[in-house]
């Protein structure tokens, strides 16, 4: 079961691949492949806050919420908050509806904090799950990936541009005129 054939989803992680293929992956993605848009969101243990006070490790079925998109961003912290703030700018053209989004920056394992600038919490994947989970490289060389998880804890997109967080809020929000 998945929806990556709707015109609410985007990925530009596979714009290029056959329609047919893509569709025919099981919802968590088959194996060796890792979720797309479209898919279940995968659970991911192990998730230590930064900046919090002690706080016990949680996972992402905790912090997904039925209120919100929650806006997974994976990023290490040679990224720099100036990126992520340019990546999530579309999300600043929704108005009236700004508590609409939850943003949640994730760092892999053994990441210095990240100052985002941008008010979400961070969190480090001790364990590697939600890296793994979510097919999103952890170098940090890699590109930063926004994952945008609907409220019914279904993934909407998966984003490396400005260019694919805007064709996600105006498929959703229908923000450009």
């Amino acid at each position: 079961v998945n929806y990556r054939w709707s015109g609410v989803v985007v990925d530009e992680r596979y714009a290029d691949e056959d329609k047919e293929k893509s569709d025919a992956a099981e919802a968590y993605g088959e194996e060796g492949r890792a979720a797309r848009a479209g898919d279940r969101a995968p659970d991911a243990p192990v998730l230590k806050r930064i900046g919090g006070s002690g706080d016990a490790p949680t996972r992402l079925f905790d912090i997904f919420s039925p209120a919100a998109h929650t806006v997974l961003v994976f990023a290490a912290p040679t990224v720099g908050s100036a990126k992520i703030q340019e990546l999530l700018t579309p999300l600043s053209s929704i108005g009236n509806l700004q508590g609409a989004f939850r943003v949640v920056v994730i760092q892999p394992k053994g990441s210095a904090d990240l100052n985002t600038g941008i008010g979400g919490e961070v969190y480090e994947d001790a364990e590697g799950h939600a890296y793994t989970g979510y097919g999103v490289p952890s170098g940090e060389a890699a590109t930063p990936t926004v994952v945008i998880v609907r409220p019914d804890s279904w993934i909407g997109a998966f984003a490396t541009s400005q260019k694919g967080v805007r064709a996600y809020v105006d498929a959703v929000f229908k923000t450009s005129a």
